[in-house]
């Protein structure tokens, strides 16, 4: 495999944000598994001519960072830096940069999330406009009616420096934007409302949002102890039991803390995938679902249920139920098997 570095500005067309060193960051707009691993396109497109946007991706330079926008989802999943220049892989026929320190958002950056800041957007985009003209090659697609701002569909885009922080917060890293104590003060705020009330637009029910599953990349919860990465395994068990309980006619929902739940009956579910310790899976479990439940980041009347995705021990059981009145869940060849508060608080 021949693999060419790309010269940069060489048979280009100046970029407006070349010369600016500020100007280092990307959008990758994905639909298939691999986000945070590389980028890649090809050289040439179907009708074997250059396409514009996917010669932005020749374009990136080592130490640029590329914000992830998982397309199926409709929202920023993470966060990657560029390990090299781009380079031209001969033989293949691509544009490959390889990635490095890829990070997941815990915080909700959905659509609905990135239009709260539609004037600044178009603003900025304005004045890119009088100052270089056409193109600009950002990730957005602008309407009429600003309050539909769309994504576009195209692989990558340009993001300008001035729209990082207004984002993804003073980190880069959206890790300020939705912190736990905000979920708390907006449930509190919530707390003497009716359900029937809570509806929004958004599809925000009460505590929970319509369950959407998330995306391939693994993503960050908080537990005692620290931070971890939630895995594909883990939300495989979770896409599962969801489906599950639609069988059930039940209609699941979730939010950025809570795993899985329902709004009637109130119920939050705790997944853990069980590696190497069980006392381990079941203190964080433990810890999260009184946690969630009090600082009422689900329904203060909600039962709790633990999630396993395999059998679990009587011993296990028995703390469980009689110590900490919390169901269990596990997976069975008839779907899910669960103890007697489980059964009890779904109903099966």
């Amino acid at each position: 495999m021949l693999v060419l570095q790309i010269r940069k500005g060489l048979g280009q067309v100046p970029y407006w944000w070349q010369g600016d060193p500020a100007q280092r960051y990307w959008v990758e707009i994905r639909k298939e598994p691999g986000t945070g691993t590389s980028l890649w396109c090809p050289v040439v497109d179907e009708d074997g001519g250059k396409d514009p946007w996917y010669e932005l991706v020749a374009s990136v330079r080592a130490e640029d960072i590329i914000y992830h926008w998982n397309a199926r989802e409709h929202r920023f999943v993470g966060r990657s830096i560029a390990a090299s220049d781009a380079a031209e892989v001969k033989g293949d026929g691509i544009y490959l940069v390889p990635l490095r320190d890829f990070t997941p958002f815990e915080t909700d950056l959905s659509l609905s999330v990135i239009r709260v800041h539609v004037d600044d957007i178009y603003a900025l985009r304005d004045q890119l406009l009088t100052r270089y003209g056409r193109p600009l090659y950002l990730p957005f697609q602008f309407k009429e009616n600003r309050s539909n701002l769309g994504f576009m569909s195209n692989y990558f885009a340009k993001l300008p420096f001035e729209l990082v922080s207004l984002i993804f917060g003073s980190d880069g890293l959206a890790e300020g934007l939705l912190q736990f104590g905000d979920q708390v003060q907006e449930d509190r705020s919530q707390e003497d409302v009716p359900a029937a009330q809570k509806v929004s637009e958004g599809g925000i029910r009460g505590f929970l949002q319509p369950f959407q599953p998330k995306a391939d990349t693994g993503y960050v919860v908080n537990v005692r102890g620290g931070r971890r990465i939630q895995t594909l395994a883990h939300e495989s068990l979770v896409n599962k039991c969801a489906d599950w309980l639609r069988g059930l006619g039940f209609d699941p929902g979730r939010n950025a803390a809570v795993d899985l739940g329902l709004e009637d009956p109130p119920i939050v579910i705790e997944a853990k995938v069980i590696r190497n310790s069980w006392p381990q899976s079941i203190r964080e479990a433990v810890g999260q679902l009184y946690e969630y439940r009090y600082f009422k980041v689900s329904d203060p009347g909600s039962r709790l249920i633990f999630l396993a995705d395999q059998p679990v021990p009587e011993l296990w059981i028995r703390y469980l139920e009689k110590d900490r009145q919390i169901g269990v869940l596990w997976p069975s060849t008839r779907g899910f098997e669960g103890s007697r508060l489980a059964r009890k608080a779904i109903r099966f």
